[in-house]
């Protein structure tokens, strides 16, 4: 699992776990919070995707996991850059995973 918070401008990029190849949500696909699934242009391989983002100072992190089983528990996740928690206290009960 690899936690990537690379921001083009126009696309989030993060890399296939399996080869590494660079892949970039440009049509802005993914939905905070939400596991999906993706295909590596390269080894057509899929692997899981989230975006979370921080509901207190907007940064946009990809975790990205061979499966959606392998990614982090929302219940835990800290903003990298301001360290709060990714959910607040309510949505900690709603949270799927």
């Amino acid at each position: 699992m690899t936690h990537d918070t690379t921001d083009t401008g126009d696309s989030l990029a993060f890399g296939c776990p399996r080869c590494g190849h660079a892949a970039h949500d440009e049509y802005e696909s993914l939905d905070s919070m939400s596991p999906t699934d993706w295909r590596c242009d390269h080894c057509a391989k899929v692997f899981n995707v989230v975006l979370i983002e921080c509901p207190h100072c907007a940064t946009e992190t990809i975790s990205v996991a061979l499966i959606a089983a392998e990614q982090p528990s929302l219940h835990y996740f800290a903003c990298p850059v301001c360290h709060r928690p990714a959910l607040d206290h309510e949505e900690a009960g709603d949270s799927l995973f």
